[in-house]
């Protein structure tokens, strides 16, 4: 496991441990209170034969990491029926008897339920009160006592206790993270990066919308969380940069998602940056499983030779027939892309309808003797919606529709006009590479289901 949270990190054992193991081992102070006061005698090629004997499956050593130094180590075993035995040292003393204990146990324990193991099993000496209180404060349950049941080094007879800990039962010591809505999140736009692919994130931000929460560990905000809590649901998790490599994303997309269950939930919507793997293994660890890529295409050339066509502006008159095209249309291309077995047209609705007038301003009809062929939607500097009706598609108004809107683009400023074409939409992505779009970035959609 590879496990990471603020300062703590837990990784995988590996070869070059193996000198600093030998020392903690053979450290009498260290190994004490497991019956070795005079360490365990080992070396370093031994520790190093032992390591490379283990693997995820039959259970391996760890090194804790503390603000970059190594301050102890734990392992676990696998004992078959999903059970794991697990142990802990901190073998610094420096850092004993200072809490960290109790959210190390934390995050290794969750690690190994996330393995898919039910049960952990654990023994200490019962002269070590200060652990057992750790772990029953954890959950875990005594189960026996044994009197006298081995012998140190010294020829003095010990006690053990065991323990053991279910999913049920486990009560987790790592600070939790809390998921505030607020009203004001553009103040935290000077914490925010612009990027192209995180746009409509970045949008959302500056117009305080109302689905954004903040996210804080221990009355400190980390970052922010865009939650729409329907029945299909989004979330998104932004931790601000100067927090990030801390291992706050997994724990704020749990506490995220406890939000949105609060409503009867049929699925579960994320997106992120293909080439942002972090972000990927995060929506994996997460439950999601890939759906659909969107790829971010750039115009950099010049204007378009003008035409004499019958676009115009949108009229609140034409939202039934351009709504019904555009989702018609967007429908078809979803099918045939085959990313989107489950697409449905979404019938008019007020808020659509709201929407449509809202936006009114930036929206564009082509118009053909009298009745509507296209629609779109400009978001400054993206070509957000470019629609042609069905009946009406391959006769060539997608690419004087697309030239249109480009140069109305060029016109107020934009530099490099763009937009974002669902890869596998290849007879999309044909018109716009032959008009001088280029691919510069892809974002990845990934969905859970309930």
């Amino acid at each position: 496991m590879n496990i990471t949270f603020d300062k703590i990190r837990i990784r995988n054992a590996d070869a070059a441990d193996a000198e600093q193991l030998a020392a903690w081992w053979n450290d009498g102070a260290v190994m004490a209170h497991a019956g070795f006061p005079h360490g365990l005698g080992t070396t370093p090629e031994e520790v190093e034969r032992q390591i490379a004997g283990e693997s995820d499956e039959k259970g391996r050593g760890h090194i804790i990491v503390y603000e970059g130094q190594p301050i102890g180590e734990m392992n676990y075993r696998n004992l078959g029926n999903k059970t794991a035995e697990m142990g802990i040292k901190i073998c610094n003393p420096d850092f004993q008897e200072k809490g960290l204990g109790r959210v190390i146990l934390s995050l290794f324990i969750q690690g190994l339920f996330d393995l898919g193991y039910k049960k952990i099993v654990l023994d200490t000496n019962l002269k070590n009160t200060r652990a057992q209180h750790v772990y029953e404060r954890l959950g875990f349950r005594k189960l026996r006592v044994n009197k006298d049941s081995w012998t140190d080094q010294l020829g003095e007879m010990q006690s053990s206790v065991d323990y053991e800990l279910t999913p049920e039962d486990f009560r987790n010591q790592t600070p939790e993270m809390q998921i505030r809505k607020i009203s004001d999140a553009a103040k935290y736009l000077p914490r925010i990066p612009f990027v192209d692919i995180e746009k409509d994130f970045y949008e959302e931000v500056a117009d305080n919308g109302e689905e954004l929460h903040e996210i804080l560990l221990e009355n400190e905000v980390i970052g922010l969380a865009y939650i729409e809590d329907d029945t299909e649901g989004y979330l998104y998790i932004y931790i601000f940069p100067e927090y990030r490599g801390r291992g706050f994303s997994y724990p704020a997309a749990r506490a995220a998602e406890k939000i949105i269950q609060t409503t009867p939930l049929k699925s579960l919507d994320t997106g992120y940056d293909s080439h942002n793997l972090r972000a990927k293994k995060l929506a994996e660890k997460c439950g999601f499983k890939p759906y659909f890529c969107s790829a971010l295409m750039k115009y950099r050339g010049g204007k378009f030779a003008e035409k004499d066509l019958p676009i115009r502006k949108y009229q609140a008159e034409d939202f039934l027939e351009a709504y019904t095209l555009s989702d018609e249309a967007f429908h078809k291309m979803r099918l045939e892309t085959g990313h989107f077995p489950d697409s449905k047209l979404y019938p008019p609705s007020d808020d659509s309808r709201k929407y449509y007038e809202e936006t009114a301003s930036d929206r564009y009809i082509y118009e053909v003797d009298g009745a509507i062929v296209g629609s779109a939607q400009l978001d400054k500097p993206e070509l957000s919606i470019v629609a042609i009706k069905i009946s009406e598609q391959g006769k060539g108004y997608g690419r004087n529709f697309v030239e249109y809107l480009v140069n109305r683009l060029l016109d107020a400023g934009v530099k490099e006009p763009n937009l974002f074409c669902v890869v596998g939409n290849q007879k999309a992505r044909r018109l716009y590479e032959s008009l001088g779009f280029t691919e510069t970035d892809r974002a990845e959609f990934a969905k859970k289901k309930y």
